[in-house]
């Protein structure tokens, strides 16, 4: 089986620190714990299985954990994927200024 490198690109690393922050507030003993399974299962999943999340836009494609949600590229020649953003969607992308 073929594994790929998976990046956390720096806009989703500010969402992960924010996450924790947010979590933090109402649960600051979790919070830490919770930030390093999300970014375990995104990085295990895509790892061996980068098409596993749906197309959501042209080369940009999503995959849900709880309620976060990462959007992420992958590219084949490189076997790579990168993570560009990690949200909780209950804030519409929208309102995060986020385009794709």
């Amino acid at each position: 089986m073929e594994t790929y490198d998976v990046e956390i690109m720096p806009q989703a690393e500010n969402e992960l620190f924010e996450i924790g922050y947010f979590i933090a507030l109402n649960n600051p003993k979790n919070s830490q714990q919770f930030i390093v399974e999300l970014v375990a299962v995104f990085t295990d999943s895509l790892s061996s299985s980068p098409e596993i999340g749906a197309v959501y836009q042209d080369d940009i494609r999503k995959l849900t954990y709880k309620k976060y949600t990462a959007f992420y590229r992958i590219n084949l020649s490189k076997k790579r994927v990168e993570i560009l953003h990690i949200v909780n969607l209950t804030k519409p992308l929208s309102a995060r200024n986020i385009e794709f």
